[in-house]
């Protein structure tokens, strides 16, 4: 037993050593205060660009390291609008930038339009009648039109219009023009002008032509008296050109209406005979009858020329008579010609 007793101090520093510990609370891990420290504010730029404002702050970060947890996205919005930059980070550096893109946007110069020379063509008012009407308007509208953009070349009455500004300018300028160039707003003295203008314009487009023409006209006039006064050819040229020329006066007088007129007039009036001659046979009523074909003529004569001189011819006219006689003459004959075949 004696040799087993040095057994019992290892045993009871064994069990101290294996008995139950108090449990303790796990410690708690401690974050860094900035890791979800983090931010979006939206930059409205008006001038400059995002891609501008972008590349600037990244360059002041790359420099100086204010910036080391900024990033950047950019909206466009639409052409001529606002642009919009997102900036996202810890909250003291978002607003730090924010301050530093509103002030770089407000410095940036505007877009310069380049500046242009335009003609501004005109058809009814002159050059310093409708320099006058544009800037009459611009005053009355408020718009932003100076007298010295509004240029008159070459001196004088007569001088050209021309419009020195930006191109978005001179297209608005044209609109206008189009408007004001019109007849009810010029004078007198426009209206004369405006039709010189186009005369002249017409004549230089079309000065070959006018030119052939008048040649040709100076040319067969030359010819004309030059054959009326040779000898032997003289009076035959003279005849043949009366003759022709007599038949041409003619047509334009239109001979062929007339003929239609007078052949119209006498068919009325042999119906009109006819009609007003009809007789009954019996006296109970029967089929009725035509008057001879000598009286009929006789009569329808009479009222053609009533009805020619109410048409505006002279029926004592020689050769309207003689017509109008051999008109109504076939005008009976087909009468007479139809009745017989029944």
């Amino acid at each position: 037993m004696k040799k087993y007793f040095f057994l019992i101090p290892l045993l009871l520093s064994l069990s101290a050593g294996f008995s139950p510990a108090v449990e303790e609370a796990p410690a708690q891990i401690e974050f860094p205060e900035t890791a979800y420290d983090r931010t979006v504010m939206l930059v409205a730029l008006r001038r400059a660009g995002p891609e501008w404002i972008r590349e600037n702050l990244a360059l002041l970060n790359r420099n100086w390291g204010i910036f080391p947890t900024l990033q950047y996205l950019d909206l466009p919005v639409g052409e001529g609008g606002v642009e919009l930059l997102y900036l996202r980070g810890r909250q003291e550096e978002v607003a730090q930038a924010a301050r530093i893109a509103e002030e770089m946007d407000r410095f940036y110069p505007d877009p310069i339009d380049p500046v242009t020379l335009s003609a501004i063509p005109l058809g009814h008012l002159s050059g310093p009648s409708m320099r006058n009407q544009l800037l009459a308007l611009a005053r009355a509208a408020g718009l932003e039109l100076k007298p010295e953009q509004l240029l008159l070349f070459p001196p004088g009455a007569g001088a050209s219009l021309f419009f020195r500004g930006p191109v978005p300018e001179a297209k608005r300028l044209g609109e206008l023009k189009a408007e004001l160039d019109q007849p009810r707003h010029g004078s007198a003295v426009d209206l004369w002008s405006g039709f010189a203008s186009r005369f002249r314009g017409d004549l230089f487009n079309h000065f070959l032509t006018v030119s052939t023409y008048a040649a040709s006209a100076l040319l067969l006039l030359v010819l004309h008296f030059l054959l009326a006064r040779v000898p032997w050819l003289g009076k035959r040229y003279q005849r043949w050109f009366t003759l022709i020329w007599t038949r041409l006066i003619q047509d334009i007088k239109g001979r062929d209406f007339a003929y239609e007129v007078l052949k119209s007039l006498a068919e009325t009036a042999v119906d009109s005979v006819e009609q007003a001659s009809r007789r009954p046979l019996g006296s109970g009523g029967g089929p009725e009858l035509p008057e001879s074909g000598e009286r009929t003529k006789s009569r329808a004569m009479a009222i053609a020329r009533d009805l020619a001189a109410f048409r505006g011819y002279n029926p004592d006219d020689p050769e309207i008579n003689r017509l109008l006689s051999d008109l109504v003459e076939a005008a009976v004959f087909r009468l007479d010609r139809a009745a017989a075949k029944k």
